[in-house]
Parts: C-alpha cells; structure tokens; sequence
C-alpha cells in the first residue's frame, strides 16, 4: 500500500528517534539537527538496525512510541548506509506494517541516496540519509525566522485593509445616517444598530488578530538561544556534538566546545 504522506509539523518539538545506540547515524542526526533548530526534545530508542533481533526490536520500538503518553511530532527511523544484506531488515513486511500504522508521521532516513527499501516506500517522508532526514524535519533556524517575519508582514497588511474597509464602511454608515435623520426616526435606530455591531465585530476581529501577534513574538523570542547566553549562561557540547549535561559526557583528554553569547571557546578536557 501507498504511504499516507502526511505533512510534517513546520516546528516540531517533540520527536521520536528510532536508530543504533553510539552508531554513526545516530551521531549524525543528532548533529545536523541541533545546528539547524534548538529546543526540540528527542525520546530515543535504542535498536539494532541488522541481523538477529533487529526486526523484532524496530517493530517494538513503533510500538513503545505509539502506545506511550508522548505527543510526539513524528517519529525518525534512520541507519547509514551497507551492502543490500545489511539493509534487509527494512524491506520486512513486519517493518513495514509498523512504519505505515504508526499514528505519527513516520521520516526515513537508511542508507545512501541510492538505497531504496520498502520502509521508504510506506513511510510519510523518505531521506536518503540520517543527515538529509534532520534537514528535512527542521529548517534552518534563520529560514524559519523569514517565515515567521512574513507572517507578521502578511497580518499587518491584512489588518491595515480591514481597517480601511471598516472605516469606509462606518463613513457610508454616518452619510447614511445623515440622509435619514431628517425623514424617520426608525431609520436612524436601525442604522445605529448596525454600526454598534460591525464596530463590535471589527474590535473582537483586531484584538484575536493581535492576539496572535503576541503568540508569535512570544515564540519567536523563544527561538533564540542566545537571550539566555546574554545572562552569563553557556553552552557546552562534547567531540560528538552532544550538549554536555553530566561530567561523564566530557571524558579527559576529550575535546569539547563552549558557546558563549559572543563567541566560542574550544577546550581540551584535563
């Protein structure tokens, strides 16, 4: 059967990652990932992607995350790429029928460009590699911001014409109004009328319209790391890439990097 290519989320925080634990895939993920957009939780499951066991443990994976509580945005099926053997464990009907039941929007990322298996066939999104699958979730940080600012530029616009148009038709109201005042008093109530209820109806309009404005600073502004840098904070991430949150991701005589708000600073741990 065909995938339902669901679309995915323009920016999703919660995702569930399905892969080898410590594998290059992993490791390339995770990079690409954070340097595109910060802030996105991922709930990792660990599997083996061949041989023995490894179509068992990727049908379960699917099932942890679709019968779990998480509100997951979609779920990131990757591996690198190997000979068509090694690959066998994604041409499976028993993965593939995990892939397509999956209540999330499934992306695939196994293998190069040029591997093609059945789990790409029946997923919402295939990538041709675990790093082309992170791009493909998340946008560019900076891209993301141009949508957002076009956004506001769309409802500014979109408010200025309401206005106009409101005020044209309150000042067809008052001429209205003027013309009837002098001919029936029943006229000018009902006109009255009318115009408290467009002016209530154009007021509820621009106060949500405004609303949402506010929304998307507050999230816009939720974007950049870099206000919490400006506090004195810092962020460290090992040799792979990874945020440090414990000493042991930062073994001695590893190399890790820190990020300040105005530059970085490359350390060799002692």
């Amino acid at each position: 059967s065909e995938a339902r290519k669901r679309p995915l989320p323009l920016f999703p925080q919660q995702i569930g990652l399905i892969t080898a634990k410590n594998s290059q895939a992993y490791h390339d993920f995770i990079k690409v990932l954070t340097a595109r957009m910060g802030g996105i939780k991922i709930y990792f499951y660990p599997v083996s992607v061949q041989g023995k066991g490894s179509v068992t443990g990727i049908v379960k994976a699917f099932e942890y995350f679709n019968s779990s509580k998480l509100n997951l945005d979609l779920i990131a099926v990757v591996r690198g790429g190997g000979s068509l053997e090694d690959l066998q464990s994604f041409n499976t009907q028993e993965v593939a029928r995990a892939i397509y039941a999956s209540k999330f929007p499934v992306v695939c990322g196994v293998g190069h460009e040029k591997d093609i298996s059945i789990s790409d066939m029946v997923c919402d999104l295939r990538a041709s590699t675990p790093s082309n699958a992170a791009e493909l979730i998340v946008e560019q940080k900076e891209y993301a911001l141009t949508k957002v600012a076009g956004n506001f530029d769309y409802l500014y616009n979109y408010l200025n014409s309401l206005v106009l148009e409101k005020r044209n038709f309150v000042l067809r109201c008052v001429s209205t109004l003027e013309l009837t005042l002098s001919l029936k008093i029943r006229g000018i109530a009902t006109l009255t009328h009318l115009f408290r209820s467009q002016f209530y109806n154009f007021e509820v309009l621009v106060k949500n319209r405004f609303s949402q404005t506010e929304q998307l600073t507050r999230f816009l502004k939720s974007l950049d790391y870099k206000n919490v840098l400006k506090r004195g904070f810092s962020i460290t991430y090992n040799e792979f890439g990874k945020v440090v949150k414990f000493a042991k991701d930062a073994p001695p005589k590893t190399e890790v990097t820190t990020t300040l708000f105005d530059g970085k600073i490359v350390s060799v741990v002692r």
